[in-house]
């Protein structure tokens, strides 16, 4: 069993200081290996906080794990999400990682992927295997067709995060959110938990990030 970093310390490492609390959560559900899925307002850093941390904290504590990280179009995969991921390339806990334009490779042999739902193709799932947990990170999961949808879910994955902007009340994340909600953990984040610009974030204080990292052992609990 690898010395785990909790994830919450991770993220700080990697300078995400300031976390919202509801995501905090978030993170703690997905460390612990609970299906998670999130329905959230837009401009509420799916794609450049808790997606980043929970690929990199994967790689990092299990240095042959295989994630797949999938949105509805292929440039929100490169544009968005691993053009996000350049600004770790020189951190000195990724030394020797291997960055791509839609790939990232640690020496151990683990990699995290991506993948969009509007390419041709079959859509093959992950499985965990011996020594190398599976995981999944799907992004705008209301844009993706209910048959990948149903792909994914069959699959045997240690880690797995669903998350989206709202949308109609149809479809297959719609269903996770509401008739499959007993077998998820699941986040309703309005935009007023996240506003758009956080110097205007006066109505009540969050927690610093450094007493719940002290605290993440009684979060789990909590959550």
């Amino acid at each position: 069993m690898p010395n785990l970093v909790p994830i919450l310390e991770f993220a700080y490492r990697i300078g995400f200081t300031n976390l919202y609390d509801w995501q905090a959560r978030i993170l703690l559900r997905y460390e612990g290996g609970e299906p998670t899925a999130a329905a959230r307002a837009n401009y509420t850093g799916k794609t450049s906080v808790i997606f980043p941390i929970c690929a990199l904290w994967t790689l990092a504590n299990f240095p042959r794990s295989r994630l797949m990280y999938m949105s509805a179009t292929w440039l929100q995969v490169t544009n968005q999400f691993f053009a996000g991921l350049e600004r770790f390339r020189g951190h000195r806990l990724f030394a020797g990682w291997q960055w791509l334009e839609s790939e990232i490779r640690t020496p151990a042999g683990g990699f995290c992927f991506g993948r969009s739902s509007d390419v041709a193709g079959f859509v093959e799932g992950i499985h965990d295997q011996h020594g190398s947990p599976a995981g999944l990170l799907i992004d705008e999961a209301k844009s993706i067709r209910d048959d990948i949808l149903d792909t994914l879910e069959r699959c045997h994955t240690t880690f797995r995060l669903f998350m989206s902007s709202t949308g109609q009340a149809a479809g297959g994340f719609y269903q996770i959110m509401t008739a499959k909600a007993h077998l998820w953990k699941t986040f309703q984040v309005p935009s007023s938990d996240f506003p758009r610009q956080q110097g205007r974030d006066r109505g009540r204080p969050r927690e610093s990030q450094r007493q719940r990292i002290s605290d993440q052992a009684r979060c789990r609990m909590a959550v």
